[in-house]
C-alpha cells in the first residue's frame, strides 16, 4: 500500500500552469512557452520555438524558452498562458502545429489537437523542488524573483547561521544523492568544525561544494534542475554557505551537460551583476565567491572525497573516511558537500518552515524526491513524488508501465527489485532492507522481455570500468563477478559458479575503499536474492528473457510466414532459405542472431526461442 502519510495533504507548489499564468498576468500579455531543455531540444523543440517566434513576431504575445517540466514523453511541450489565469499545454508539437498554436494564442483560432490534461499528467506528484521548472525562463533572473525567488535567502540572512542550521535540521531534510545522511547534521558538523578552528586562533572558514556530477545510467535529475531552474539551486547554495560559514562555493557539474553548464554559468554571472554574490550579499555582512567547475565526467566523481580530490589536483581518487569532509575536506578546510537536489530543497524549507516540509513524505523521510522514470514505461520523464510513495505507484500509476518483471533503482549502486515488492514504500531504510539504495533517483522499469543476468552484467561492467583502481581486491572480485556473469550469458557456467558469484559480490562489499564501489555489489546480490530461477535457467543454457545471444535462436513460424521473403533482404548472413511464396527457414550455423529478420517481418512470423537450437 502507498504510505498514508505520503498520500495525505501536502504543501504543493503553485503548479506549472499557475506559475506561468502568474507571469503572464504580471506582464499583462499572453505568454507562449516552449520547453528547451535537453529532452525538448532532442525532440525538435528548437524548430518549434523558431516557428512560433516567426508566427508571433508582429503580435503582442511573448514567446519564451523555458526548461523541462518533466513530461519528457510529450516533448516538445508548448504552453499558452493568458493574463486572466488560463493556461493550456500541448504535447508532441511539430512545426505545423506551431502555426495553429500561434493562431490560438492570438485568439484567432480554436485550440489545436494534442492538448495535455495537466492534472492527469501530474497525478501522484507533489512539486516542491520543480515548482518553477518548465514555466520560467532559466536565463531570466527577474522571472525567478517575480515568483518569490531569493526571498528564502533574504529570510536566512535575517537569522543567525545557527538558526538556519536548526531550521534545516528540524525539517528532517536528508541528502538526495546517496544514502540519505541528514543535511542539518552535516551542516552542523561543518559549522562546529569552523568554530573549533576559530577557538584555536585560526582565520577559520569553510567551503561549500555542489555535487552535480550525475553519472548513473538513466538518471538526469540534476541536469534537468540546472537547465530549468539554476537560481533555485543557487539560492540553496548561498543559504548553505551562510549557515556553515563558507567564503567560497564550488559548483561541480559534469562537462557532458553543456546546456546545464552554460545555464548555470550565466546564472552566476547574473547574480554577481545584481550584487547578490560577492561582497555583502543582499547588503549583509556575509560575502561569498562562487565558481563553476566543469568535471571530466567520471562516475566516481560522485563520491564526495573523490570529487574534492579532483578540485584539488584533478585526480579522481576517493580517500578513506574519517576524517569526513565536513571536518577536514577541500584544502584541509571543513567542507560541506551537497547534491544538487538537496540544495534545491533548502529554499522551500527556509521560506515555508520545517513543519511545511514535514507535511509531505514520511516521518523519518520528509519531503519529496525526484526520479527519472525510464525503461519499459509509456511515460518516461522526470517526476517528483512524496517519499513513501510505493514502487508500484511510481512504475504503474505515474510511468504507466504494464506488467513488469523488476525495477532497477539507485543506479549501478542500487538493486534489482522484483514486481512482487511493488507495495513497498520508497524511502531510505525500506530500500536498504530490500537490498537497494535510493541513490540519486534513477528508476528503470524492467519488462519481462529483459534478462536480469544480462542487466547485472551490464551494471557490474560499468562499475568495474569506472572504478579508480586503488583497491586491487575490489577489482579482482569485480573481474571474477564479470567472468561468471559472462559465462552464464554464454551458457558455459556450472551450478557451483552461481554460489561463487555470490561470494565474490559479498567480497566487493567488504573490501572496497569507497561507498560507490562497496555498493556496486548490490545489483548482483539483489538479482541473486530475487531471481534465483533466472540464474538456474542460464546454468541450463536457457535465457527466459530471450536476450542472451548465445542462448537463443531464431525460427520462422511456418503458419504465419507468407513467403514474401522480406527477411531475406535484411539478413547479413544469408541464413534464410526457401522458395518465394512458401514459408522460409533459418539455417542456424549461418545465423548471426542480429534480429533484423524479426524487425523486418510484417507478419510477426519470426520468433526467438531458448535454448538455442
Amino acid at each position: 500500500m502507498e504510505n498514508e502519510h505520503a498520500a495525505g495533504a501536502a504543501p504543493a507548489g503553485r503548479g506549472v500552469a499557475n506559475a506561468s499564468a502568474a507571469l503572464a498576468a504580471q506582464a499583462g500579455r499572453v505568454r507562449v512557452t516552449v520547453g528547451l531543455g535537453s529532452c525538448g531540444i532532442a525532440a525538435g523543440a528548437k524548430d518549434v520555438y523558431a516557428a512560433l517566434c516567426q508566427e508571433l513576431a508582429a503580435s503582442d504575445v511573448d514567446v519564451v524558452g523555458v526548461g523541462c517540466m518533466g513530461l519528457c514523453y510529450a516533448e516538445p511541450v508548448v504552453g499558452v498562458s493568458r493574463p486572466n489565469g488560463e493556461s493550456r499545454y500541448f504535447g508532441s508539437v511539430d512545426v505545423r502545429q506551431a502555426a495553429e498554436i500561434a493562431r490560438f494564442a492570438r485568439d484567432c483560432g480554436s485550440a489545436p489537437a494534442g492538448e495535455l490534461d495537466m492534472q492527469e499528467a501530474f497525478e501522484g506528484q507533489v512539486r516542491l523542488v520543480m515548482d518553477e521548472s518548465g514555466c520560467i525562463d532559466p536565463h531570466a533572473l527577474e522571472e525567478f524573483r517575480a515568483l518569490g525567488g531569493y526571498k528564502a535567502l533574504e529570510k536566512a540572512l535575517s537569522l543567525s547561521p545557527d538558526d538556519v542550521v536548526d531550521l534545516v535540521e528540524a525539517s528532517g531534510l536528508r541528502g538526495r544523492g546517496g544514502a540519505g545522511f541528514p543535511t542539518g547534521a552535516k551542516w552542523r558538523q561543518c559549522a562546529q568544525a569552523v568554530e573549533a578552528l576559530k577557538a584555536a586562533g585560526d582565520d577559520a572558514f569553510s567551503f561549500v561544494v555542489m555535487n552535480g556530477d550525475e553519472g548513473d545510467p538513466g538518471a538526469y535529475m540534476n541536469r534537468s534542475l540546472l537547465e530549468s531552474n539554476p537560481h533555485r539551486v543557487l539560492e540553496g547554495v548561498v543559504i548553505a554557505a551562510y549557515a556553515v560559514r563558507a567564503r567560497r562555493a564550488y559548483l561541480f557539474v559534469r562537462s557532458e551537460y553543456p546546456l546545464a553548464c552554460r545555464t548555470l554559468e550565466e546564472a552566476v554571472a547574473q547574480l554577481y551583476a545584481a550584487g547578490l554574490l560577492g561582497e555583502h550579499v543582499f547588503g549583509s555582512d556575509f560575502s561569498l565567491d562562487v565558481r563553476v567547475v566543469r568535471g571530466a565526467g567520471a562516475y566516481l566523481n560522485g563520491e564526495e572525497t573523490a570529487l574534492l580530490r579532483v578540485l584539488e589536483d584533478g585526480v579522481c581518487r576517493p580517500r578513506k573516511r574519517p576524517p569526513y569532509p565536513a571536518e577536514k575536506g577541500l584544502k584541509g578546510r571543513p567542507t560541506c558537500v551537497n547534491n544538487v537536489e538537496t540544495l534545491a530543497s533548502v529554499p522551500f524549507v527556509v521560506a515555508r518552515g520545517s513543519q511545511a516540509f514535514r507535511s509531505t513524505g514520511t516521518p523519518t523521510c520528509p519531503g519529496t524526491k525526484l526520479f527519472s522514470v525510464v525503461g519499459d514505461v509509456e511515460r518516461c520523464g522526470l517526476v517528483e513524488v512524496p517519499l513513501g510513495t510505493s514502487i508500484g505507484a511510481l512504475a504503474s500509476k505515474i510511468g504507466r508501465a504494464g506488467e513488469f518483471k523488476a525495477v532497477q533503482i539507485g543506479g549501478p549502486s542500487g538493486g534489482l527489485l522484483p514486481a512482487s515488492v511493488a507495495d513497498a514504500p520508497i524511502d531510505y531504510e525500506s530500500l536498504v532492507e530490500l537490498g537497494a539504495i535510493m541513490g540519486s533517483g534513477g528508476f528503470v522499469v524492467v519488462g519481462h522481455d529483459q534478462c536480469v543476468v544480462d542487466m547485472a552484467l551490464y551494471f557490474m561492467r560499468f562499475s568495474r570500468d569506472e572504478a579508480c583502481g586503488q583497491c586491487r581486491s575490489c577489482l579482482a572480485h569485480a573481474d571474477r563477478c564479470i567472468e561468471i556473469l559472462e559465462a552464464l550469458t554464454q551458457g558455459s557456467a556450472g551450478e557451483g559458479q552461481v554460489e561463487e558469484l555470490r561470494e565474490a559480490a559479498q567480497a566487493i562489499a567488504k573490501s572496497a575503499l569507497c561507498g560507490l564501489c562497496k555498493s556496486s555489489a548490490n545489483v548482483v546480490l539483489s538479482a541473486l536474492r530475487y531471481f534465483p530461477e533466472e540464474f538456474a535457467a542460464h546454468v541450463r543454457g536457457e535465457c527466459p528473457g530471450l536476450v542472451c545471444r548465445d542462448l537463443v535462436s531464431y525460427e520462422i513460424d511456418q503458419v504465419r510466414c507468407q513467403g514474401e521473403r522480406c527477411c531475406l533482404l535484411t539478413c547479413p548472413g544469408n541464413a534464410i532459405k526457401g522458395r518465394f511464396g512458401k514459408p522460409g527457414n533459418i539455417v542456424g550455423r549461418l545465423c548471426q542472431k542480429c534480429g533484423m529478420c524479426a524487425v523486418s517481418c510484417p507478419y510477426d512470423a519470426v520468433r526467438k526461442v531458448t535454448p538455442a537450437r
